[in-house]
């Protein structure tokens, strides 16, 4: 069972891998200040120097695994530094952007959170929305509420609500993504030949990371959470220390809060956690070697079983434990601001309704053009 849900899961990623590199290569999303996203063909020079540079990348990459076998972490060290001007770089020129639409409603909305005037938000709100059909905002985006509650936590803890702050959290989030690429194939490398070089050097380049400090959003913040998240658990099925699986549940949780998009990778972990449950691997250390007589062999045998209950019954106990730590500190926030505001937690905006926006028309929909 074990390797046909693995052959599932490859396929799945082969042909999703494919369906991204292909539409990256060809077409490109351009986000225009109001959030709306234009989608356009490249041109000829563009998808021919797409695939030069990725040449030249890879071609770099296995240059570097052969020949800098000693200084990897300088090499690191060095880029991380550059990464980080650059991000920098990005956020003095973007200075002047302030944040809009959605940005703007969960930024005001951590203000009001830091001054303790929930009250006249949620009045404003009501008078300016005041609609049966459509209903107020944050009683639609519900999962805008725990963002804004980690920004108010940010203000309360600088004392400051100046949204540069959120920018830097965001280069934050960002230098743990990438450092995050880096202990991943680290880890794979105890399994896999891994040229982390390679993987390393292609997250530096996605510059879509980069556009995404001066978003006053949880996006790349809560990816730095998730991807961190994500090597902790890796750590957890190598090691069987449950203290890596706790960190990376409560990596996942402020993920969870900041992102609601990222239970994809909750879906994920759980997934992995209940391979390496059904694993027989897992469970074979431990057998007696040597079985004089049956009194022995029955004991041996025994000891055996006891043992793997005792370690399946924690895994399924770590897979409970982790999915409440993401899953229960959010819906308390919710719950409590939802009440606080006055909002019907019975109507938020359905998750189907994402999947139609992405496919239609409508005004804040991906447009070809």
């Amino acid at each position: 069972m074990k390797e046909l849900i693995k052959k599932i899961i490859f396929i799945v990623g082969i042909i999703s891998l494919l369906i991204v590199f292909i539409l990256n290569i060809f077409v490109t999303g351009d986000m225009q200040i109001n959030e709306w996203v234009k989608v356009k063909p490249n041109s000829i020079a563009f998808i021919f120097s797409s695939v030069l540079v990725a040449i030249v990348i890879y071609v770099f990459g296995k240059f570097l695994d052969k020949k800098l076998v000693k200084g990897k972490y300088i090499f690191y060290g060095l880029l991380i530094i550059i990464y980080i001007g650059v991000n920098i770089f990005y956020i003095n020129v973007k200075a002047n952007r302030s944040p809009v639409y959605d940005q703007l409603s969960v930024y005001r909305l951590a203000i009001a959170m830091h001054n303790n005037e929930l009250d006249d938000i949620a009045s404003e709100e009501k008078a300016i929305v005041n609609d049966a059909k459509n209903g107020q905002y944050f009683e639609r985006y519900q999962q805008q509420l725990t963002l804004a509650f980690v920004w108010n936590i940010l203000f309360k803890i600088f004392n400051n609500s100046n949204y540069i702050i959120i920018r830097f959290f965001n280069l934050f989030g960002n230098i743990l993504t990438i450092s995050s690429i880096i202990l991943i194939c680290k880890e794979l490398s105890k399994k896999y030949k891994v040229n982390s070089y390679l993987g390393f050097i292609i997250s530096c380049t996605f510059v879509s990371l980069i556009y995404l400090v001066t978003f006053i959003y949880g996006d790349a913040l809560g990816l730095g959470f998730s991807m961190m998240g994500i090597y902790f658990i890796m750590k957890y099925v190598s090691e069987k220390k449950i203290r890596f699986a706790l960190l990376s549940s409560l990596l996942m949780s402020m993920a969870y809060l900041l992102r609601m998009n990222y239970v994809i990778f909750v879906l994920a972990i759980l997934i992995y956690l209940f391979l390496d449950l059904i694993d027989k691997n897992n469970y074979k250390k431990g057998q007696v070697s040597q079985e004089i007589n049956n009194g022995e062999k029955i004991i041996g045998t025994y000891k055996r079983n006891k043992d793997t209950i005792n370690k399946i019954i924690t895994k399924i106990i770590v897979m409970i434990v982790f999915l409440g730590i993401v899953l229960v500190p959010s819906s308390i926030i919710k719950t409590y601001y939802c009440n606080k505001m006055g909002l019907d937690k019975n109507k938020p905006f359905i998750l189907t309704g994402y999947l139609y926006m992405g496919m239609s028309e409508a005004a804040y929909s991906p447009r070809m053009v």
